[in-house]
């Protein structure tokens, strides 16, 4: 199996920079893009229904994007992490907006979740011979989480590079965006943002007070571009 391989999987979470990831991904790769999304019991499950219309937007459009594959993990998580209020419904989800540069995690961080993802990719990508895997992690503006930063892609490369079959590359198209980058090229590459979710919380509304609500909001601000999931929310 030596060689590069022309197929392309993509993490889709169902929020604003997984949607921009593979709306990229669907415009720059030519061969089949399979997306991948995980069940591994986050508060916000609800953001699953979003990946897969997001991933259906896209395939009404072309027969190269695949059914999302839904990969469950919750049991692993339950088993193995207790300390995420994303995971653990008896910790309260915080009402601050945590920076990257003040050296504290917050409570959301879930441990070795991006570490599980992308091995899981990486063993998917053996079976549909995918050369790219695709996963819209991003330094600048984000929660302060440590496996977004550059060094952990740049490790995780290199370990999936000497565990697997042959060579599989990590794209990172928004690791060194701001959020409002972000919410230009989702503009730029015909997102359907409309349809994302990124709360935390998860209910019938988003909060707008979590940290992940507030990034949103402040990545749309310095955009100067009003935010189409709340527009699409206030139009119900």
């Amino acid at each position: 199996m030596a060689g590069q391989k022309s197929n392309t999987i993509v993490l889709v979470s169902g929020g604003l920079d997984s949607a921009v990831c593979l709306s990229i991904a669907f415009h720059k790769e030519q061969r089949d893009i399979y997306p991948v999304s995980f069940f591994y019991g986050q508060r916000h499950a609800k953001e699953c229904f979003h990946a897969d219309a997001v991933v259906q937007h896209f395939r009404n459009q072309s027969p190269r994007v695949k059914a999302l594959e839904f990969i469950r993990i919750k049991n692993l998580f339950d088993q193995l992490v207790s300390s995420s209020s994303l995971t653990d419904s008896t910790k309260k989800i915080p009402d601050h907006f945590p920076y990257q540069d003040n050296n504290t995690i917050p409570s959301t961080f879930v441990p070795g979740r991006n570490i599980i993802f992308l091995a899981c990719m990486a063993a998917y990508a053996e079976e549909i011979e995918a050369g790219k895997i695709y996963i819209g992690v991003n330094a600048l503006d984000y929660s302060g989480y440590p496996d977004c930063r550059p060094a952990f892609i740049k490790a995780m490369q290199e370990a999936i590079s000497f565990g697997t079959t042959f060579p599989k590359f990590l794209i990172t198209p928004l690791l060194a965006l701001t959020k409002a980058e972000i919410v230009k090229e989702g503009l730029k590459y015909n997102a359907p943002i409309k349809y994302t979710w990124s709360c935390y919380r998860g209910g019938a509304v988003p909060c707008g007070t979590c940290d992940s609500c507030k990034l949103r909001a402040k990545g749309f601000e310095a955009a100067g571009i009003k935010d189409p999931a709340l527009e699409e929310i206030n139009n119900d």
